[in-house]
């Protein structure tokens, strides 16, 4: 199998890593058992890891050891590979505060530092002069300055100016943001306050779970691969960007028809990320009691049976 994990490295706020967002096509998917079936559009796979797009737009994700052994292999196919391939084409559009259209794709959530100052009558951001960074870049620098500065600072020429007034004429600031593809292939970060506040509020839940995961790398990783995936979903627009549920299976026999499974929606209450589980019950009310057994501080959502082999999924 290909491996699709993240990997980065990254300086001045300019990031590589393997993409994985894929094009979409529709397809019935189906847990080992063979009870539960979900229908929908693959939009992102790694290794561990396949995110799905129901019918009700609804996103999840489920992993890849759960998933039938049709589904595993497809996932290992050839077909598979090239959809992963295609994803070169799935430019989004973001929008800043100040209106500007950026055609973009999402790579990875980014903290980082910015050192601007000025050397031999030029302006260096991060050892590199600003007049060799890309164009769009350029323009951005003076708005990342006057942010922070709480000043207006429209150009290289206000710039210049500003930095020539602080002491050793250097300063650094520390910006949190997402790193984006343009369509010329440079990856760069955009610190959070450069977008519009539609796109900062889709992106606060995935970004709060980025920060708090902290030192531990590959939870960091999941959360960008999540990005890639949720920004993948859209149209057009990251503004109508949907969170992703998790889809935990804890399937118990139950062809004897003494039992239905249902698939309940849980809430954690420290905001964490959402989880469906799928548990066995007589009844709704059964199921929910079974599902918060696992995770007794939840917050229950939406309640569904899920139907059973031979019946159309949902």
């Amino acid at each position: 199998m290909i491996s699709k994990k993240l990997f980065v490295v990254s300086f001045v706020c300019l990031t590589f890593v393997t993409s994985i967002t894929i094009a979409q096509e529709v397809r019935e998917w189906t847990d080992q058992t063979g009870h539960y079936k979900v229908k929908g559009q693959m939009i992102a796979y790694d290794d561990e890891h396949v995110v799905i797009e129901k019918e009700n737009n609804e996103l999840i994700s489920i992993a890849t050891k759960d998933l039938s052994k049709a589904d595993q292999e497809f996932l290992n196919s050839e077909k598979a590979t090239e959809l992963l391939n295609a994803s070169a084409n799935s430019l989004k559009t973001w929008t800043m505060q100040n209106g500007l259209k950026v055609k973009a794709i999402a790579v990875d959530f980014a903290k980082r530092s910015i050192n601007v100052h000025r050397h031999r009558a030029k302006i260096y951001v991060n050892d590199r002069p600003l007049a060799n960074l890309p164009a769009v870049y350029q323009t951005m620098v003076p708005g990342i300055v006057g942010h922070f500065e709480n000043k207006e600072i429209e150009d290289e020429k206000a710039l210049d100016k500003w930095v020539r007034r602080v002491p050793k004429m250097q300063k650094t600031f520390d910006c949190e943001g997402v790193l984006l593809e343009l369509e010329n292939g440079d990856r760069y970060g955009i610190p959070f306050f450069f977008f519009s506040a539609a796109d900062q509020k889709a992106l606060k839940p995935g970004w709060d779970r980025w920060l708090a995961a902290k030192d531990d790398q590959e939870r960091q990783e999941k959360e960008a691969f999540y990005l890639q995936a949720q920004a993948q979903s859209n149209a057009e627009n990251i503004d109508r960007m949907r969170q992703i549920s998790e889809v935990n299976f804890q399937l118990q026999a139950y062809d004897s028809g003494l039992f239905d499974l249902w698939e309940v929606a849980l809430y954690p209450p420290n905001g964490g990320r959402p989880t469906s589980v799928v548990v066995p019950g007589r009844d709704s009310r059964e199921a929910v009691n079974s599902a918060l057994r696992k995770y007794p501080n939840a917050r229950v959502g939406a309640v569904a049976k899920v139907r059973r082999r031979g019946r159309t999924g949902r």
